[in-house]
Order: C-alpha cells, then structure tokens, then sequence
C-alpha cells in the first residue's frame, strides 16, 4: 500500500471565487509579506464589532511612493464591521477623530 501528498501552492486555495478575480497574487505575496495573516479557509471568521485603532501607526509602507514612513503615527481611528455574509463580503464605517477622513457602507472581504 502506498500512501502520497503534495503540497497544494494554488495562492487562492481557500479564497472566494470573488476575491479572486479582484485580489491578484502580488497583492497577496505583498500583504503576507508585510505580516498580514491571510485565513485561507473556506468560512473566514465572522466580525460584527467596533474598533478604535490607537495609536495608528504605520507598520509598514504601502509602497516606494508612500508618503508616511514605518512608526509615523496619525490620529485616531474607529471602525465598525457589519452585515458579513458566509462568503465574506461585509460592510465598514470609518473615521478618524479629527473628521476629515471618514466613509459609510464601504464593501469589503474578509480573508
């Protein structure tokens, strides 16, 4: 009897079909790059909660071009997730406490 397995290396294993075609797999390599956890099951978990994010502080760039260097921290921000469905689309609120940045019902995944 002989048993085998191979190490499945599909990028997307585990992601909606939706996140797929918006998400390519440079963005991916890119966010994991930068410490992001990526939950690659098929039932991402489920958020319906209010953040305040504390300092914010920068982590990591998004890129050569951006602006605001690692450990730059900026006011305030809140967050509140709701209305998460089993493919994990959901919807977020945001603004920082100086009001000048701020959006409502944005669509979202969680991954």
């Amino acid at each position: 009897m002989f048993f085998g397995s191979c190490k499945n290396n599909d990028p997307y294993d585990g992601l909606s079909s939706k996140i797929q075609k918006i998400v390519p797999e440079k963005i991916l390599d890119s966010l994991e790059s930068k410490g992001l956890i990526i939950h690659r099951g098929f039932a991402p978990p489920k958020l319906s909660l209010a953040i305040v994010s504390s300092p914010f502080k920068l982590l990591s760039p998004y890129g050569e071009d951006d602006s605001m260097e690692k450990g730059s921290v900026t006011g305030d921000y809140y967050y509140k997730f709701y209305d998460q469905n089993d493919q994990g689309d959901i919807k977020y609120s945001y603004y920082n406490i100086y009001q000048t940045d701020n959006g409502k019902g944005l669509g979202s995944f969680v991954f």
